[in-house]
């Protein structure tokens, strides 16, 4: 059977397959490293009650749902993905680690989540971005606003692209934005930002939650840095993973892009290389009118 990433009528948002093996390992990566940087899984201010219910958007390889399950064992945490892939090592996880109070579920996030209403106290979103599309925000807002209950809470967490010393990793992360414009992901100008965590404040406050905070994360990730190594690996994985994006999208050639990830490699490992991603988490509370 053909994959439906690769067909000629996939109609697929994303930019990287969610069925490549190499993705699942990248996503788990990604997930360790900004859950360090963020100090936790939650905002400070913020402690699930027992017996309640969390639920993350998108989770990828389940990083942050075991790493909320094994914190707080009398919340039950439910995450969901596109992946099939994803999922079944998401829930291998969970077995091997005995974590009961942690499930998962295949679904596709830009169509009505499978949830009854103010079924969770807290929903989590991070990085999104790479994968919706401008007009599809909204939808899902307001989803995750029927599924939390009130007095609950909401968290977007997203970055606009990394910036460091080496010429070739900022040609690339040009083409992500000059590709992310032309793919209808973009909310920023032509040649500028991606611009999502310009709007992630007004997204909060278009479903009208209360008590809207946000709180900003600087991660270095310079040779010698703790994270190097960890971003090195993610960076190069995120690169090659995204090719056929850039392919697709006519930004490159393959050629082209093999040529500058070989070089990014190499530039990405001097001694002198600096390199920070910032990024952006925002979270508000649902009234309890609503």
């Amino acid at each position: 059977m053909a994959n439906q990433f690769n067909s000629p009528e996939n109609t697929s948002t994303y930019v990287i397959n969610p069925e490549d093996a190499k993705e699942c390992a990248r996503s788990l990566l990604q997930d360790r490293l900004v859950t360090k940087e963020m100090g936790g899984v939650f905002p400070a201010a913020f402690e699930p009650s027992p017996g309640q219910m969390v639920l993350d958007l998108a989770c990828g390889s389940g990083g942050w749902v075991l790493d909320v399950a094994r914190t707080y064992p009398t919340t039950d945490i439910i995450g969901v993905d596109i992946s099939q892939k994803m999922i079944r090592y998401a829930q291998a996880q969970a077995g091997i680690l005995h974590l009961l109070n942690a499930s998962f579920q295949v679904m596709d996030i830009l169509k009505p989540l499978q949830f009854p209403e103010n079924a969770f106290q807290f929903v989590n979103a991070r990085f999104l971005s790479s994968f919706m599309p401008k007009g599809a925000w909204l939808h899902l807002l307001q989803e995750c606003l029927r599924v939390t209950q009130p007095g609950g809470v909401i968290r977007l967490t997203d970055c606009e692209a990394p910036f460091s010393t080496s010429s070739t990793h900022e040609q690339i992360f040009a083409l992500m934005k000059y590709a992310g414009q032309l793919d209808g992901k973009s909310f920023g100008p032509e040649g500028g930002m991606h611009g999502i965590t310009l709007l992630l404040i007004q997204f909060l406050r278009d479903i009208g939650l209360t008590n809207i905070q946000r709180h900003a994360y600087a991660l270095d990730y310079s040779h010698g840095t703790e994270a190097h190594e960890p971003n090195y690996q993610n960076f190069m994985m995120t690169f090659s993973l995204m090719a056929p994006w850039f392919v697709k999208m006519g930004v490159i050639t393959k050629e082209e892009f093999e040529r500058l990830h070989n070089q990014a490699s190499v530039e990405m490992q001097q001694p002198d290389f600096h390199g920070t991603l910032f990024f952006l988490s925002a979270w508000g509370t649902k009234p309890a009118n609503s």
